[in-house]
């Protein structure tokens, strides 16, 4: 079992996470918050779910390629309650940077500011409900996406600054090994690519709402399978560095609208707003070309041509 460590102590949180590649959080969140972030995306889960249901041709090719799980990929933008409170949560920020926080070196670049620092932003914010009979999932590391190659640190110990993402995993129900609770291999995120898992090294992290598992990516696991007649809800939210490419491009989905109803920090955490240097926009914040879009809308409606925009 994945050891457990208080949200409010994030020394300690970070040193398991050194030693084993992950964490159990606990007193992550309330009840109340929960339940919200459940109701948050409960419209689009249940007409996913719907559809999968469906005997069409198109939604049993849908059912097969996706093994029984229902993705919602909108959890970022469709819920305050994990946007502002969750990921925005001080002592979350604070274990989450010390892994992805990347600062230049002395001389590296000399046109932006000495000791530039960055944070980790958001790669992508989704929920995952894994139906009755769900299949598992293969165990493997989340940074493959990134095409990461491990070369092994169990000689010399953890490497600070070798990791570029880590995975927040907040349970919307109890989570049991019965009904899919995410497999992890503790220690795998110091193993090189060529070492192989045995069945006694894996461990189902089982939690109960609150708790949240906070793991890196480089660390082996694989969400388990739903043998119970139960759904199981799950929250999943990634960071990387902030020079990585996000798995999700929110961009494509929010308009300028929606965009401007969250907080500054939650709009620099998914690129909205940058630091001048890494994901400019004709030398401004990507927030501003879509206010650049209501600017010509307007112009539109005084009887100048408009090219095309967002939002519509």
């Amino acid at each position: 079992m994945a050891r457990r460590v208080p949200l409010d102590l994030p020394e300690e949180a970070v040193q398991v996470i050194k030693e084993d590649g992950g964490v159990i959080l606990t007193g992550f969140a309330s009840a109340s918050q929960v339940e919200q972030v459940n109701r948050d995306v409960d419209e689009i889960l249940t007409s996913r779910k719907n559809d999968e249901a469906n005997q069409a041709p198109c939604c049993q090719a849908f059912k097969a390629s996706f093994n029984g799980r229902i993705y919602c990929g909108l959890l970022y933008g469709l819920s305050e309650t994990a946007r502002e409170e969750w990921v925005l949560d001080p002592n979350l920020q604070s274990i989450v940077n010390h892994f992805l926080r990347t600062v230049n070196p002395p001389g590296v670049d000399r046109n932006s500011a000495p000791g530039r620092s960055t944070d980790a932003i958001l790669s992508q914010a989704n929920s995952i409900l894994t139906l009755p009979g769900g299949a598992g999932q293969a165990l493997h590391r989340d940074d493959s996406i990134w095409q990461k190659v491990h070369p092994g640190q169990e000689a010399t110990g953890y490497c600070l600054g070798s990791d570029l993402g880590l995975a927040l995993l907040v349970p919307g129900v109890p989570t049991t090994r019965a009904n899919g609770a995410t497999l992890f291999v503790p220690g795998s995120h110091l193993w090189a690519d060529a070492r192989t898992v045995t069945d006694d090294q894996v461990r189902a992290v089982e939690m109960q709402p609150g708790e949240a598992f906070l793991f890196l990516g480089s660390a082996l696991h694989g969400g388990g399978a739903n043998s119970t007649r139960s759904p199981r809800l799950l929250h999943a939210i990634f960071f990387c560095r902030s020079w990585v490419r996000p798995e999700a491009n929110e961009f494509a989905w929010w308009t300028e609208q929606e965009v401007e109803k969250w907080s500054v920090e939650a709009q620099r955490l998914a690129g909205y707003v940058t630091d001048k240097m890494l994901g400019i926009c004709d030398d401004g914040d990507p927030i501003d070309a879509l206010r650049r879009h209501r600017c010509r809308r307007g112009d539109s409606e005084g009887g100048v041509a408009a090219g095309p925009h967002l939002g519509d």
